[in-house]
């Protein structure tokens, strides 16, 4: 169960960051869009720290 859960986290970072790539945004951002530091966005993307799901929406949305 420990494995698929730290697949999704991983997955849904490189979504984060293909995404992000796509609009041409930093890190340092979409960190100030969502409220959240930019290391934070490097760990989410990196699938080392985990989401709550009020920052999955926070960053869906500044994500479109």
């Amino acid at each position: 169960m420990a494995d698929k859960t730290e697949a999704t986290y991983t997955e849904f970072g490189r979504l984060v960051r293909e995404r992000r790539k796509e609009l041409r945004m930093t890190q340092e951002g979409l960190a100030a869009i969502v409220g959240l530091s930019r290391t934070s966005i490097t760990n989410i993307e990196k699938g080392r720290q985990h989401v709550l799901l009020h920052q999955v929406f926070a960053i869906a949305d500044a994500l479109k």
